[in-house]
Parts: C-alpha cells; structure tokens; sequence
C-alpha cells in the first residue's frame, strides 16, 4: 500500500474534477505509472491547456475534511439562536425592538458600555429575510472554505472580518444602527479570492469546480436584494470585512504550499482564541443585560 496517501485530480476547463485516491491502488507504483500515462495523453493531445493534472500530498486530510463544516453550521446556529431569542424576549420582560437596541452596533453616543455591541451585533439580524440572506452565503462559502484553510483560519477570517466590519460601520457609515454577520460572510468572500488568487492553478476541486463569476453573481443579486428589499444597509461593513478577510489570508500563505495551508503558527493560534474569548464575553455581557431587562434611552425605531 502507498504510505502517504496522495490524490490524483483531473480538472477540465478548471471547473470539473475527476479524483483519483493513491489509497485504490496496490501499490504507489501503479499510482505514478497512471500519472505518468494520463500526463503523456494531456500533453500530447491537449494544447489549450482546458485540462490540468495535479497530485496532492496528503490528500486524507481533504477528504476528511470535505464533509466536516463544523464552524460554518456552529455560526448559523448561532444566529438562529439570537434571532428566535428576540422573539421570546418578553419573557424577560423586554419587547423585541428593546432587544435589538440592547444587541445592535451603535454608532452614536458610544462608550465604554457599549464594548460588548461590537460582538453582539454579529448575531442580531433585523428580520427575517436580513437573517436567511446572510445565512445562505455564510453556509455556502463555509462549506468552500472551512476544511481547506483549516479551522483556526476560518475562525480568525469570520471574527476577524467582522470586527473590522464593525469598525468601519463606526468611521464611514451614514447610518446610527447596524447588524448582522454580513462582515463575516464579506470576509468569507474576501478569503475566497484570496485563495483563487494566490492558489488558482493548485486548489482542491471542492473550490476548482465554483467558477468565481458565479460567486461574484450570487454576491451582486444579494447587494440588488438588500438595495430594494432591505431598508438601511451598510455597505462599509461589506467593505471592511472583505478587506479584512482577503487580506489576512493573503498575507498569511505568503510562501506556504497549498498542502501546507492548515499548518498556523502560534501568533495565529492565540489570535483565534483571544478573538473567540472575546466573542464569548461580549454575547455573555449581553444576555446578562437581557435577562436584566433593562433599557435605558431607547430611540424611536418606529
């Protein structure tokens, strides 16, 4: 059997993948005398270059991996679990605007208070359709995303991104309130086009085979959707978080191989927990003044 278990895939006009697991075969040499076969057929018969050969070194992780999207349904649970809470917030003696006020990004008047909004409003959506939008990119591109970057990447991309996103809600927005994870998922999109671009020629099929005009496209009807159906988006959030997701993880792959993405360094290790300690303190803080019950100055949402 082949020690290290390596994958053969075929891609065809860099959108199909035909995988090829050393792990089928008897021995490695087989492996590589049908690698050495299939190349001489490409090379010899192909010359658009419509079809590519790539073999990837310990590729079980991939395939491991490729079902396991842990982080990305943790998120939208998460976000479920917030929005159904301020449906029921008159248990704690709150009405449901007086749960979004306490959980909303504000951009007005902030102080040290209001420290735990900037993680609080990741997970508070306006309604309903704000809440599936945001979800539908976010399980689509976790689903992309979360097994080749590896997890701690993927946590620092979201919480990272979205952060920032809050940030930029702060200096350039035009609007008092903000919510949603929609900094996380612009992150998402940000790593996406980190990877096509730094890794176009070498990516595993689970994101050779999304073409990134189709991604482009579902991105720009989600921007048609909030622009006529939603009132008040911020785009600065869009913004912040694409930057902060596709610069992060361009810069940090810089000279690693494409087996070697999941490997992270301690500095990144202690990001992703500070980032996720963080994230826990705030949402805490937060339920603590839910259950509380208590709203001061309030605006009229009405």
């Amino acid at each position: 059997m082949v020690n290290k278990s390596e994958l053969l895939i075929i891609g065809v006009n860099g959108q199909q993948g035909i995988f090829l697991d050393s792990d089928r075969f008897k021995s490695s040499e087989e492996f590589y005398l049908l690698k050495s076969e299939l190349k001489k057929i490409i090379d010899k018969n192909i010359s658009d270059k419509s079809v590519d050969l790539n073999v990837y070194k310990n590729s079980r992780v991939w395939l491991e991996q490729k079902s396991n999207s842990f982080l990305t349904w943790m998120f939208v649970l998460v976000c479920i679990l917030f929005f159904g809470i301020g449906y029921v917030s008159d248990i704690y003696r709150l009405s449901h605007d007086e749960f979004l006020y306490l959980g909303i990004g504000k951009k007005t008047d902030l102080d040290f208070g209001d420290w735990y909004r900037i993680f609080s409003s990741s997970f508070i959506h306006a309604n309903i359709f704000h809440l599936l939008i945001n979800l539908f990119l976010l399980g689509m591109l976790g689903e992309l995303l979360e097994h080749v970057i590896c997890r701690v990447r993927f946590l620092i991309v979201i919480l990272l991104s979205s952060v920032v996103g809050y940030f930029f809600f702060l200096i350039f927005s035009m609007h008092e309130f903000g919510a949603g994870i929609s900094g996380g998922v612009f992150g998402l999109f940000g790593a996406f086009v980190a990877m096509r671009i730094r890794y176009e020629e070498r990516l595993p099929g689970s994101l050779r085979m999304v073409p990134l005009p189709r991604i482009l496209l579902l991105f720009v009807l989600e921007f048609l959707l909030e622009f006529f159906v939603l009132e008040n988006v911020d785009y600065s959030v869009h913004l912040g978080g694409f930057l902060a997701g596709f610069l992060y993880l361009f810069l940090s792959t810089k000279d690693k191989k494409l087996d070697d993405i999941g490997k992270t360094g301690l500095i990144e290790k202690y990001l992703a927990g500070v980032l996720g300690f963080a994230y826990l303190a705030g949402l805490a803080f937060f339920m603590f003044l839910v259950f509380k019950g208590e709203v001061a100055n309030m605006p009229d949402f009405s």
